[in-house]
Formats: C-alpha cells, structure tokens, sequence
C-alpha cells in the first residue's frame, strides 16, 4: 500500500559498480575502513536524508554470512560496498517503521516494538556488468538527541520484472535513470503489503532511460 507521508521520485539514478578489489569479508573490512567507507556523512553527501554514520559495527553486520547471503552473489554485494555512499546518497526513502525485535529467531510486527528506534529503509538501483539491480539499504533512525542515523544493512537483489535482464544501454555524456515504478514493482513492506499499488507489467523490454 502507498504510504501516504512519503513521497517517491519518478525516477532514481543509476550507480554503476565495478568488480571490487577484493574477495572476502575480511579484506572487504580492511578496504572499507582505508578507503573513506567508515564515518559520519553530513546532510549534503546523503541528498538530504540528514546525517548516517557508518560505523565499524555497521561493517560487521554488512558483511556477515548472512548478509552476503541476501544479495544476488557475493561479487555484487563487495562491489557495492565500494560505492556505498553514492547508494545512499541517490536512493531515496521509501518506508519507516517501528523497529519490531526477533522473538524465537522470528521479526513479526505483532512484536512489540522499540519505540526508541525506527527503521528507515532506502531504494536505489545499481548497474553491474551492465544489468541493473535494486540496491536496499536499511539504517536506523535512534530517537537519541544529537545520535546520528546509523547505517545497518544493504543488500542487492535482481529487479524480477524482466527476469534479470534488466540492461542499461549506455549512451555518452548522460546519467542512467531507472524508473521507481518498475524498481518497486512487487516490492513489500515491512506488513506484507505492496509498497507501491499493483499496476500492469510495463510492455517495454528497456526498463532504463538516460537524462
């Protein structure tokens, strides 16, 4: 369902990723720190989403065995760390929600929540070896004065409307531009429900555009 409070983009531009410069967790960790990843970023590098720390906590949870699991491979996943600012600086937000706890290993929002932070979850997309994929990145938002939000996890799945053949055409001098409505396209929230409302599938094989 169409949250009312939060306005969506027509469109969101494309961050391209290249194979990253390393393999595993652990030099994924090491990169990440040396290379500018870790730390606060202000209001101006997020678009306008407020001040997102990440952390070193946020590291280890991004690159958990879990983690790595929810995205399309482990190489894409690596590769988007290395451009995780610009993620979270062109994606845009698409849903708040209470932060509702696991009870016996299960989030359910018939758990009582923790009022004192919300989960803010962000939509992007990324082009990797020339198909593009939805990027989700979820921070949460800690009603603490003076606490920045914290970055907690992203992952990278396939934008099944065109069953993984989501290609960008690449033409010069101009920014890939994927359409919110077929990057949400079936897309739930955290209650089961569409985050957008369900329209019929688009009829054009080409879901970029470029501006």
């Amino acid at each position: 369902m169409d949250d009312p409070t939060i306005e969506y983009p027509e469109n969101v531009n494309v961050v391209e990723l290249e194979t990253a410069a390393f393999k595993c967790a652990k030099d994924a960790d090491a990169w990440a720190r040396s290379h500018g990843i870790v730390g606060l970023m202000s209001n101006i590098d997020t678009g306008g989403k407020g001040e997102i720390s990440i952390s070193v906590n946020s590291l280890n949870k991004m690159l958990s065995g879990s983690a790595l699991r929810k995205s399309v491979t482990p190489a894409i996943h690596f590769a988007a760390l290395q451009r995780l600012r610009d993620i979270i600086r062109e994606s845009f937000i698409a849903e708040r929600h209470p932060d509702y706890p696991k009870v016996d290993g299960v989030r359910s929002t018939a758990n009582n929540p923790n009022r004192m932070v919300e989960i803010v979850v962000l939509y992007g997309c990324v082009s990797f070896g020339g198909i593009a994929y939805r990027a989700k990145t979820t921070l949460k938002d800690l009603k603490y004065p003076g606490q920045p939000t914290k970055a907690y996890s992203y992952e990278i799945s396939s934008i099944e409307v065109l069953a993984g053949n989501c290609r960008v055409v690449t033409r010069p001098n101009t920014i890939a531009s994927m359409s919110v409505n077929i990057l949400l396209k079936d897309v739930l929230n955290v209650n089961g429900e569409f985050l957008l409302t369900p329209t019929a599938s688009p009829t054009s094989s080409n879901s970029t555009q470029r501006k």
